[in-house]
């Protein structure tokens, strides 16, 4: 299974690449995982499985298990700024 994080620093469009590009391209090019726009809103349980993996809040997560053909896509800024005690370095 094919993965893509994208990074997205903080005040570089991150937002608008989430709701006018990776959102409306989910199902047809990738399978879109990231935070949904405005950030309010529900999100995904395999987004939020995965931030609990990079914030250091758990360690176990198997992404072969995700049954899909097309290549997961998360996009989230937060991974690039300190938060929930994790500093961004160890994110």
């Amino acid at each position: 299974m094919k993965a893509v994080i994208h990074i997205g620093l903080p005040k570089t469009a991150t937002t608008s690449l989430q709701k006018s590009v990776f959102e409306v391209g989910d199902g047809k090019y990738w399978r879109y995982i990231g935070v949904r726009q405005p950030r309010y809103l529900r999100q995904n349980t395999l987004y939020q499985d995965l931030m609990r993996v990079i914030c250091g809040r758990e360690s176990n997560l198997d992404l072969n298990s995700q049954e899909t053909s097309l290549p997961i896509l998360l996009s989230e800024e937060m991974i690039s700024v300190d938060s929930d005690g994790v500093t961004w370095q160890d994110k």
